[in-house]
C-alpha cells in the first residue's frame, strides 16, 4: 500500500504542482500528469488501483499506462515523496512542557512581560548592567497585558535566564541551558538571539520569514532576506521618513488570515550603516552591531500589524544604481522558502499561506546600494492612503 508521505507539504503555482519534502527540504515540481498520480495517493492505495482510477478518469486502456504509473509511483518512493502505508501515522513527539513554565515569581531581577513574535516572554537576569541594557532594548516588546499569575498556567510563555559564575555566563530557557559565553557583550547578543528564536520552537499558527516589514500607507511592504540585505536599513530609513515600523528581523504571519504580528523588537544596525543614519551613531567604541528604540527613529511609528499589501526581496550592492524586477509566483515562492523559518514544523498550513502569499501578491526583487534611492522607489511604489476596509490579501 502507498500512501503521500506526512512530512510532504504541497500546493498549486499556476499549472504546477509544488511539493516541499522536509526530509531533504527541496522543492519539487509536478508536472500535471506526474501530479494526478501522486494526487490519488491522499489514502492508502496500491498502483493498480491508480491506474483503474486514471483508466476509467481519462478513458486510457490500463495496460498502455501501468509502466509509466509505475515508474512514477518508483521515483516518488525514491524521492520520499511517497511511502508505504505502514509508516503513516508517525510522528515526531510532542515537546514537553516544562513545569517552568507556571512558575514566575516576582524578582528584583525579573524582566518583562515582553511579547515576542505574539508569545509571551519573561526574562530573569542577575547581572545589573546586562540587565538594564536588555531592559532598554526589548522595552518596545513590553506588554503588562500578560498575566504571570501562577494561576495563568500559559504554555506558551516562555522564561529566559542568566546568570553569571566564576566568569561564565549561562542563559537558560525555561531552566535549560542554551548558551554558555564569557563575557557580557556576548551574553546580551545571545539573549537576543534567543529572544528571536524561541518564539519559533512554540508558534502553531504562523509562518515565521527571516524578514524585515514596514507600512508604507496601504498595508505591510515586506522585506524577506539574508544578512546583510539591508533590511535593518530600509525599515530604519522608512521609519525617519514617517512610515510605520513592524520589526527589522522576523515576520510571523498568521496562516489563516494572512495577517502579519507586529514584533517591535530594537532595530539592529551594523556599523557599516553609520553614515546612512549619522544621527542613530553607535556609542564609541562599539566595533559590531547596536540596537536602536524605534519609537526614537523620526517619528517612531510603529504599526499594529495587518494584512501584507506587497513582498519586496532586497539585495545590498555598493555603488550599483537602484533596480526593481517583478518577481513571477513561482519565483516569489522559492524565495519564501529559502527565508522561512523551520515552517516544516507547522507543516500544511504553512505551506499553503506562502502558496496563497506568492499566487496573490505583488512582489519585486529590489538591488540598492542604500541611501534614498531605493526608499523613493519603495515610496513610488507603496506610499499610497488607505483604502477604507481595503485588504491586500483576502482570507
Amino acid at each position: 500500500m502507498i500512501q503521500r508521505s506526512p512530512r510532504v507539504c504541497w500546493g498549486t503555482i499556476g499549472d504546477d504542482l509544488l511539493l516541499w519534502s522536509a526530509d531533504d527540504r527541496r522543492l519539487h515540481v509536478l508536472n500535471s500528469t506526474a501530479a494526478n498520480v501522486w494526487l490519488l495517493a491522499d489514502e492508502p492505495t496500491t498502483i493498480e488501483n491508480m491506474v483503474g482510477e486514471l483508466s476509467c478518469s481519462y478513458g486510457i486502456d490500463a495496460e498502455r499506462i501501468v509502466g509509466d504509473v509505475t515508474g512514477l509511483v518508483e521515483r516518488f518512493l525514491e524521492a520520499g515523496l511517497c511511502v508505504d502505508a505502514e509508516a503513516e501515522g508517525l510522528r515526531p513527539p510532542p515537546i514537553p512542557v516544562d513545569d517552568e513554565r507556571s512558575k514566575i515569581a516576582r524578582t528584583a531581577t525579573l524582566l518583562g512581560p515582553f511579547r515576542a513574535l505574539g508569545v509571551p516572554l519573561v526574562l530573569d537576569v542577575d547581572d545589573e548592567l546586562l540587565r538594564n541594557e536588555i531592559s532598554r532594548i526589548l522595552d518596545p516588546l513590553r506588554d503588562t497585558a500578560i498575566s504571570l499569575d501562577d494561576d495563568s498556567r500559559d504554555e506558551s510563555l516562555i522564561r529566559l535566564g542568566v546568570a553569571c559564575e566564576d566568569s561564565i555566563w549561562n542563559l537558560t530557557n525555561n531552566g535549560r541551558s542554551v548558551s554558555r559565553t564569557s563575557s557580557r557583550p556576548n551574553a546580551l547578543r545571545a539573549v537576543l538571539s534567543e529572544c528571536n528564536a524561541a518564539p519559533l520552537r512554540v508558534l502553531q499558527s504562523a509562518v515565521v520569514f527571516h524578514a524585515a516589514a514596514a507600512d508604507l500607507g496601504d498595508g505591510l511592504v515586506m522585506f524577506p532576506g539574508v544578512s546583510n540585505a539591508g533590511k535593518s536599513t530600509l525599515v530604519t530609513q522608512l521609519l525617519r521618513r514617517g512610515h510605520e515600523y513592524l520589526t527589522d528581523e522576523a515576520v510571523a504571519v498568521d496562516v489563516r488570515s494572512l495577517h502579519a504580528i507586529p514584533f517591535h523588537k530594537a532595530i539592529c544596525l551594523e556599523q557599516g550603516s553609520q553614515h546612512l543614519v549619522p544621527e542613530l551613531s553607535p556609542a564609541a567604541g562599539l566595533t559590531a552591531t547596536w540596537d536602536v528604540d524605534p519609537r526614537s527613529v523620526g517619528p517612531g511609528r510603529l504599526s499594529p500589524g495587518g494584512v501584507i499589501r506587497a513582498i519586496v526581496f532586497p539585495t545590498f550592492r555598493p555603488d550599483c544604481v537602484t533596480e526593481v524586477r517583478p518577481l513571477e509566483p513561482f519565483d516569489v515562492m522559492q524565495k519564501l522558502i529559502s527565508n522561512a523559518f523551520d515552517f516544516d514544523r507547522v507543516g500544511q498550513p504553512a505551506f499553503d499561506a506562502m502558496v496563497r502569499l506568492a499566487n496573490a501578491l505583488p512582489a519585486y526583487e529590489i538591488t540598492h546600494a542604500g541611501g534614498d534611492g531605493p526608499l523613493q522607489t519603495l515610496e513610488n511604489l507603496f506610499a499610497r492612503p488607505r483604502r477604507a476596509g481595503g485588504s491586500a490579501v483576502a482570507a
